[in-house]
């Protein structure tokens, strides 16, 4: 669908374009996660045109939910003849008029793409990279290597640590993988496995998914896994059981990153006062946009806390670059063909990392270089 609007009589640049792009991108292998079995990468894609020529765009995941029709139809239409040189007054327009869903779920994610996209189209306005108008604290940020996720195929052991030796060649200093798709004993030997690649002084973070099925499992699960020294424990239980992970938190001794999912600065609040989290988990693509991740990560600055964003490095590396309370193992790094994400197949270039750290684009605004080519190609556009 694209909404657009007439362009007689406009005396400031207004949006006069809003395109949207459900995006899916099949994985070479499928990944077993938890009890699911993933295919394929879906985003809703947003797009965002102005009376001057100039433009915006990012993206969320869609999950194969229907996140783009959100902002087809009822997010554009509030768009349309906008000034996009204010994004907050915008983003304060949209959730005003849907005020009961503007933090919650997907209306959330769909928001979110839309916020990112006009302060996308902002930078290029002022000729700046996110992370300058955020105001930037570091040059280069520093990455985790994703993996160890259970592929059909797969060799096992083997494959699971030449996976983590190319991140230490990399230059990464921390390393995440997944558990829970397998019993604890498997769980452990995986992680005894990555720790012998990495060595004693890598970070290693575990990724349960959700997957423990009670407080019992959980301590179970996670009495096995005392002898790694993990960097922290990540969603043992969703956030919405915050008080059973305050419980296993205060239990297990084990750190707890939780939030990922969470809509709002609010929330957060919510999920720290519970004293459920060690690290505060945050994604921009689903917690509103560029305010409410830099609200939240400001709120967790306020209690000592450190943050970690939720993959998609080539957004969050803007942010990574504008907060000084980043966790060493805070910008989730997948790298193009590893066959876990499909974001680079819609993108002319990659983010570049070198000696473990993830370099800044030099490009305006969140510096995504979009193939819209390809966009189109694996687009089902409405």
């Amino acid at each position: 669908m694209t909404a657009t609007a007439p362009l007689e009589g406009i005396g400031v640049d207004r949006i006069r374009e809003v395109r949207c792009f459900d995006c899916t991108v099949p994985l070479p292998r499928p990944l077993i996660v938890g009890e699911a079995r993933v295919t394929k990468r879906t985003y809703a894609v947003v797009r965002i045109r102005t009376v001057d020529g100039l433009e915006g765009a990012a993206y969320a995941f869609g999950r194969g939910l229907p996140v783009s029709r959100i902002i087809e139809d009822s997010l554009a239409p509030l768009l349309i003849d906008a000034d996009p040189s204010v994004p907050e007054l915008v983003r304060s327009k949209l959730a005003g008029a849907y005020w009961p869903y503007a933090e919650h779920g997907l209306f959330s994610v769909a928001a979110s793409a839309v916020d990112l996209a006009l302060w996308d189209l902002l930078g290029k306005r002022m000729q700046a990279p996110l992370a300058d108008m955020l105001g930037r604290y570091r040059r280069e940020v520093p990455v985790c290597g994703v993996g160890g996720y259970k592929r059909e195929g797969s060799t096992g052991l083997d494959d699971l640590q030449e996976e983590m030796a190319a991140f230490m060649r990399l230059g990464c200093k921390a390393v995440k993988l997944t558990v829970g798709a397998d019993d604890a004993a498997t769980d452990a030997q995986r992680i005894a496995a990555v720790r012998e690649v990495v060595g004693d002084e890598c970070a290693v973070v575990v990724d349960a998914f959700r997957s423990f099925t009670s407080l019992e499992d959980a301590l179970r699960r996670m009495r096995l896994l005392e002898p790694f020294d993990l960097a922290y424990l990540e969603d043992p239980f969703s956030e919405a059981l915050a008080p059973l992970v305050a419980d296993l938190r205060r239990r297990s001794g084990i750190l707890i990153g939780l939030g990922e999912n969470l809509a709002g600065h609010r929330s957060f609040r919510e999920l720290i006062s519970s004293d459920a989290v060690d690290v505060v988990r945050c994604d921009a693509t689903a917690v509103g946009g560029v305010r409410e991740f830099m609200a939240s990560t400001a709120l967790a600055s306020a209690y000592g806390l450190e943050v970690s964003a939720h993959v998609h490095p080539n957004i969050h590396v803007q942010f990574g670059a504008a907060i000084p309370n980043l966790h060493r193992a805070g910008l989730e790094y997948m790298p193009p063909g590893s066959g876990l994400d499909g974001l680079d197949e819609l993108l002319q270039s990659s983010l570049e990392v070198h000696n473990g750290n993830a370099l800044v684009p030099d490009r305006p605004g969140l510096g995504l270089d979009w193939d819209w080519d390809a966009v189109t190609r694996f687009a089902d556009v409405r």
